[in-house]
C-alpha cells in the first residue's frame, strides 16, 4: 500500500490516458525518466495514487517516500 503522500520518478517514458466525456481519450500526463512527480493526500490525486500502484507493480516507477513529519505544502496563486 502506498503512503498518503509521496514522490515518484519514472523508470521509463510513458503516458497516462483516460476516456473523456466525449468518448475521446484524453492525455492526463506524460512521465519522463529523471523527473520527479508529487502525489499529495488531496482528493485531486486519488486517481493518480491508484495509477501509481499499477505503475509500481508494472515496474514503471520508483516511489520516494517523504521524510517523517514531512508534508507537501499547497500554495494557491
Amino acid at each position: 500500500m502506498l503512503p498518503a503522500e509521496f514522490k515518484f520518478t519514472p523508470l521509463q517514458l510513458f503516458e497516462w490516458w483516460r476516456p473523456g466525456p466525449d468518448g475521446e481519450d484524453r492525455l492526463i500526463g506524460q512521465y519522463h525518466p529523471g523527473m520527479t512527480y508529487n502525489c499529495t493526500r488531496n482528493p485531486v490525486h486519488d486517481q493518480l495514487r491508484e495509477k501509481c500502484s499499477e505503475w509500481l507493480e508494472e515496474g514503471k516507477i520508483h516511489i520516494i517516500p517523504l521524510s517523517d513529519g514531512q508534508r507537501f505544502k499547497m500554495v494557491e496563486v
